[in-house]
């Protein structure tokens, strides 16, 4: 039986549509894993990719300030449990960082299960909004210092999802401890 050339490129291009998908990179806080840090993790991704942050603490350059660069990709710990994935910004007055910055990303941007702490920045100590759709989920922000919106800052508010977090012990100098829109 002869297998006719128009079904063998629709088999060709089903294969192809099937293998494509979004990628999992996995980083721990020791450097191993698909990348030494969330922000070079964050570099190699496309949209729709996941970048899992194992349990443990992630500091220092790399693991802090980190950008998603208008991706719409997810963020978010392996265990789910975000007092098991901790994003240490260690930011002080003479040394500011924050834990994430989310500008231009759609809703296809989630942060997720990861706690953010010692952030200190002049708007978004823990993390920083900037017409972005969106959704940080099931996290905590904690310990974070900033003039406004020491835990959360939104700014050009585009309607993103904060569900499930835990936002406290913050401090702003000017407004909004937890959260500022």
């Amino acid at each position: 039986m002869a297998i006719r050339r128009p079904f063998l490129l629709l088999a060709a291009g089903l294969a192809a549509s099937c293998s494509a998908g979004a990628t999992t990179y996995l980083v721990r806080p020791d450097g191993t894993g698909d990348f030494p840090t969330i922000q070079a993790a964050v570099y190699a991704a496309v949209a729709g990719d996941v970048i899992e942050l194992a349990s443990g603490t992630f500091m220092g350059l790399g693991n802090r300030d980190v950008d998603y660069l208008e991706k719409a990709i997810t963020i978010r710990s392996q265990s789910g449990d975000p007092r098991d994935c901790i994003v240490d910004c260690e930011g002080s007055p003479s040394e500011m960082h924050r834990g994430f910055r989310l500008a231009n990303v759609g809703s296809g941007g989630v942060l997720e299960g990861i706690t953010v702490k010692h952030g200190y920045q002049y708007d978004g100590g823990g993390v920083f909004l900037l017409a972005s759709a969106a959704t940080i989920r099931r996290c905590i922000l904690s310990e974070n210092t900033a003039r406004q919106g020491a835990g959360i800052f939104c700014d050009l508010y585009d309607g993103p999802t904060i569900s499930e977090c835990t936002i406290a012990g913050n401090h702003a100098t000017i407004q909004g401890g937890g959260l500022c829109i």
